[in-house]
């Protein structure tokens, strides 16, 4: 991932062609998800040179004076546990907020009018317009002139399918 972020950082960062910029970040997820799971497999062993010095063994052992507190134990004995608890927290947390931003939408455009229109005036959100879902959200505080603007720029977003690619990361 940290490969892929340097290379669009420094080559794609400010390239203008959106296209091209799309496709690196789907290939670069994508990619990403799917290395872990190649095996590259030598026909002979690569030797690697050492540099540093080798150590004798230390051996670390737990008292049981009942000196160690319970955060201690659960760090000293399951630290990969930790760590899964605060990822399944993170992606929880996460899914929860994709869920309430998603019905809020769907609140959005039931309440809009029955026009028959893909644009959808909204009030109160803190944001200027945005596209999802086959539909444009215009605020309402906007004037002729900014709404068509965002409008147009929305519609674009809506035409190359955007929103699915938010949806995907």
């Amino acid at each position: 991932i940290a490969v892929f972020y340097l290379v669009y950082s420094s080559l794609l960062s400010r390239d203008t062609m959106y296209g091209r910029n799309r496709v690196f970040i789907l290939f670069a997820v994508l990619s990403s998800l799917i290395f872990p799971f190649i095996t590259i497999e030598t026909g002979k062993p690569l030797n690697f040179l050492f540099f540093g010095k080798t150590l004798s063994e230390v051996l670390i052992t737990g008292s049981s004076n009942g000196n160690m507190s319970e955060v201690g134990e659960i760090v000293a004995s399951g630290w990969p546990k930790m760590l899964f608890i605060f990822y399944a927290t993170g992606l929880l947390l996460f899914t929860a907020r994709l869920i309430l931003n998603l019905l809020e939408l769907m609140i959005l455009i039931r309440k809009r009018d029955k026009s028959g229109s893909n644009i959808i005036r909204f009030q109160g959100l803190n944001t200027a317009g945005f596209s999802a879902i086959g539909y444009v959200f215009i605020n309402s505080r906007l004037s002729e002139g900014d709404a068509g603007e965002i409008l147009k720029h929305e519609e674009y977003h809506l035409s190359r399918y955007h929103f699915f690619d938010i949806l995907f990361m």
